[in-house]
């Protein structure tokens, strides 16, 4: 088998995948100790480009300097697709199918949101209202007692969990007594990442582990101390398909409070 993409293949029955639609002529040629017979025919490969995109956000209302989570979608169109936002508020375009962003100042934004694959693009135009920021003055903690863990709360079990963007420290904390902490990851494959907790104070010991969403019998990947000296934990990962892997930490030592801290990361190599 010829299969017009510079690929061959040997056998009665063979499996190939194109890499880019078009028109391909696909050669066979049958061979035995007497003669050689070709025959020729052409494949179409189609493709479908995306559909114009949509995207929820959370929460509502989106407070001026408060980080909103945008997730895209679209109804049709062929993996891979890529997603690229534009906030109009003068900051740089992301990637991703879900990223966070924080409006400065209240007011209404149009979003751009572009989708993409290898048969074309369809983008869409959406109105954001950002209202002004709620602002509320607490007694100091000391005296009400009522400290219930880091700004990530409450993020304690998968549904609960939060995105971790690449290449953006998250400071986190064991409070109350008992805590553990789940985030998200959108990863693709082929990529090898490298997520760490370090920066480790109050007594802290993590131990980390990555699970696929709703696999929780046994980790992909799993650490306690990279270090020894000082029970911070790290895992480098690469996975076998793009999507979304929910890593929780917790923490084995004694002592729970807000000054048992450490700080979270993911970045790919």
């Amino acid at each position: 088998w010829s299969f017009g993409d510079g690929a061959f293949a040997q056998g009665q029955v063979v499996q190939h995948t194109y890499a880019a639609p078009g028109s391909y002529l696909v050669v066979l040629t049958a061979t035995n100790p007497c003669a050689e017979v070709a025959i020729q025919q052409t494949v179409d490969v189609l493709c479908t480009p995306p559909s114009v995109p949509s995207f929820d956000y959370t929460p509502r209302p989106l407070r001026a300097g408060q980080v909103g989570t945008f997730d895209a979608e679209v109804d049709a169109g062929d993996e891979p697709v890529s997603y690229t936002w534009v906030f109009g508020d003068g900051t740089p375009p992301q990637q991703g199918k879900t990223v966070q962003h924080a409006y400065s100042a209240p007011g209404t934004y149009v979003v751009t949101l572009r989708a993409a694959n290898s048969c074309g693009w369809a983008q869409s135009f959406t109105a954001v209202d950002v209202v002004p920021a709620a602002y509320r003055v607490y007694l100091p903690v000391v005296v009400r007692d009522l400290y219930r863990g880091d700004t990530f709360e409450p993020d304690n079990r998968p549904a609960l969990a939060r995105l971790l963007p690449l290449s953006t420290p998250q400071r986190h904390d064991f409070a109350p007594a008992g805590d553990e902490d789940w985030v998200y990851l959108e990863l693709a494959p082929g990529t090898e990442y490298f997520i760490e907790t370090r920066d480790l104070t109050g007594g802290a010991d993590t131990v980390i582990a990555l699970f696929r969403p709703g696999q929780y019998a046994t980790p992909l990947a799993q650490n306690d101390d990279c270090n020894p000296y000082t029970y911070a934990s790290c895992v480098a990962f690469r996975p076998s398909v793009s999507g979304r892997y929910e890593l929780r930490v917790t923490h084995i030592a004694q002592g729970w409070g807000r000054e048992v801290g450490y700080t979270l990361e993911a970045r790919a190599q």
